[in-house]
């Protein structure tokens, strides 16, 4: 793996690939193979994935925001049973809008990418948490 010199510490050592963390993150995204491998376990496991009420969940949400026919055709494949990259962000944490939209994009890059390799559905999705209620956590900042 090329070296990254923007990360630090443990991150560096995950991006990295170093033999120091593979306890902590046993897969990693720069090896190909950790992709089958989770693949193939998820394809065993199907049994722990509910698909169908987060799919109708994600087109309830959708339809009332307009969404277009790919969205559609993405809560299909998930309704399905389709494999999902499944990311996203809190708006404006870690560099702002412009680091939202790039990680959306490598969802919808990656998607498409493992779907052309496994010739099977791949769908990306993408949360944005716009709101933060978490009382406790705020209180503990504040010490």
């Amino acid at each position: 793996m090329r070296s990254y010199s923007i990360f630090k510490g443990l991150s560096k050592a995950y991006v990295e690939d170093e033999a120091s963390v593979k306890c902590l993150y046993p897969l990693n995204f720069g090896r190909p193979e950790d992709f089958a491998s989770k693949i193939k376990f998820l394809d065993q496991e199907k049994r722990l994935i509910a698909s169908e009420p987060v799919a109708q969940t994600l087109r309830k949400y959708n339809v009332e925001l307009g969404c277009g026919e790919l969205t559609l055709a993405n809560l299909d494949a998930l309704e399905s049973g389709a494999l999902a990259i499944v990311t996203g962000q809190q708006a404006g944490v870690f560099t702002g809008a412009l680091y939202t939209v790039y990680k959306a994009i490598t969802a919808i890059k990656l998607s498409r990418q493992l779907s052309e390799q496994y010739q099977r559905p791949v769908v990306p999705v993408f949360w944005i948490a716009s709101e933060d209620h978490d009382f406790q956590e705020i209180h503990q900042l504040k010490r």
